[in-house]
């Protein structure tokens, strides 16, 4: 679904909502600060509040395999909310994540925080901000006392040249209640992007282009016990509209068929009982519940709009250590979840 190119930052975010779990839950700043540093222009973000993951059982599980609960000289019990910045892809992706904001608990020592991204990083400027590089492969900005922004040394300077605070697009005016009620919250105006999303979803069949034709296009996600993903698709009229509604079961069986595919897939590969161990066994879980949900997924046609709910009985915390599992790369092939929206 998108281009991908940064091990590294792939890394950051794995270990950093791997081991968030152990995230202390004191802090004074508001829970959905990090929302103000998502660039206007921006596709949309997702966004972690850690502080409330830890509450989920499956948090306790992830901190048993966890290392020492550091990365680059981090104290990772120290996160406070991680947000993924989503962006129009470059190439062939329709979406990908070129910048992480991480904020703290506590003010950050930025001698040590430079000291993660190696020796004698180089100071440079966009404007009056200051930005540290290395190695042309890694960059941070400090964006406050408390908050970075991590990504490749391009993303970061085109980053820091741009218009900040999501919240002020009209699309995302309700951004700041969902975060501050949801442990996640992902929102995603993928409006002229659809042709590039079928291009990668599992939808080969003639009759399915009507569903990918929506003018314009937003998903939100919220997780806490359950995730719900909600869908308002725009089409030209309601006679559009009314046909994509007909041919959306296509779509969904298409989506279904490859949820399956992957299942027999990861079976396979870590030979059956295999696949209860941790931390496969909450990849399976998506994997199934996915798969139950799109058949139970609820549309609705109004006018030249077409309303989609999937609600998977799944938590947020599971959700996250089931994606970035298969981020890693531990359960390839990814068709539908992992590698595919990461810029690596």
């Amino acid at each position: 679904m998108t281009s991908t190119k940064t091990p590294w930052i792939r890394l950051i975010a794995v270990l950093v909502a791997l081991c968030a779990a152990r995230v202390a839950s004191a802090g004074d700043e508001a829970p959905v600060a990090d929302l103000a540093l998502v660039p206007r222009d921006a596709v949309g973000f997702v966004t972690l509040n850690v502080k409330e993951l830890l509450l989920d059982d499956v948090t306790k599980e992830v901190i048993k395999e966890a290392q020492d609960g550091q990365i680059g000289g981090f104290d990772l019990k120290q996160i406070e909310r991680v947000t993924l910045i989503v962006t129009k892809g470059s190439g062939g992706g329709a979406i990908e994540v070129p910048c992480l904001i991480v904020t703290f608990r506590t003010p950050l020592k930025r001698q040590k925080v430079l000291a993660a991204l190696g020796s004698d990083p180089e100071k440079k400027t966009v404007g009056d901000r200051v930005y540290f590089v290395k190695a042309k492969e890694r960059a941070v900005y400090f964006a406050g006392e408390r908050t970075v922004v991590f990504g490749e040394p391009d993303d970061v300077a085109a980053y820091l040249g741009k218009e900040l605070d999501i919240t002020k697009e009209r699309r995302f005016s309700a951004a700041n209640q969902l975060a501050a009620e949801h442990k996640l919250l992902g929102m995603l105006d993928l409006s002229g992007s659809m042709e590039r999303i079928q291009d990668w979803a599992p939808c080969s069949l003639k009759e399915a282009d009507a569903v990918f034709m929506a003018t314009s296009t937003f998903f939100t996600i919220t997780g806490d016990q359950e995730t719900s993903l909600t869908g308002k698709l725009t089409y030209s009229d309601a006679a559009a509209a009314k046909h994509a509604e007909k041919m959306l079961p296509i779509v969904l069986q298409q989506f279904q068929d490859k949820c399956t595919q992957k299942r027999e897939y990861l079976s396979k590969q870590r030979q059956g009982e295999a696949i209860k161990s941790f931390p496969f066994n909450h990849v399976n879980e998506f994997l199934t519940q996915f798969c139950e949900a799109l058949g139970k997924m609820q549309d609705t046609q109004d006018e030249c709009e077409l309303n989609l709910t999937i609600t998977l009985k799944l938590s947020a915390a599971k959700l996250v250590v089931a994606h970035l599992t298969d981020c890693t790369g531990m359960t390839e092939p990814a068709p539908m979840i992992g590698d595919r929206y990461m810029k690596r």
